[in-house]
């Protein structure tokens, strides 16, 4: 079952709040209890979506060097490049 923060950010992004979601994700990746590689991922997923490549590809990298066997940071970055 997926967690209410993740819920949310999904539901943000079916609504087209990508600025929202992307501050979710970001905070969230702040968290010390939260698995920050995830989330930098999901940060990273929602730049690519508004565009903002450079710092999708950032969000990407430090996902990767969070969790560097987390195949989905390692292509959100791949996409990027």
């Amino acid at each position: 079952m997926p967690s209410a923060a993740y819920t949310e950010y999904t539901n943000l992004m079916k609504r087209g709040a990508f600025r929202n979601a992307a501050v979710l994700a970001e905070h969230r990746s702040l968290e010390p209890e939260e698995n920050s590689g995830f989330w930098l991922t999901q940060q990273s997923r929602v730049l690519m979506r508004v565009r903002q490549f450079n710092k999708a590809y950032i969000c990407a990298n430090r996902a990767v060097q969070a969790a560097p066997g987390n195949r989905y940071a390692q292509l959100a970055r791949a996409m990027i490049w």
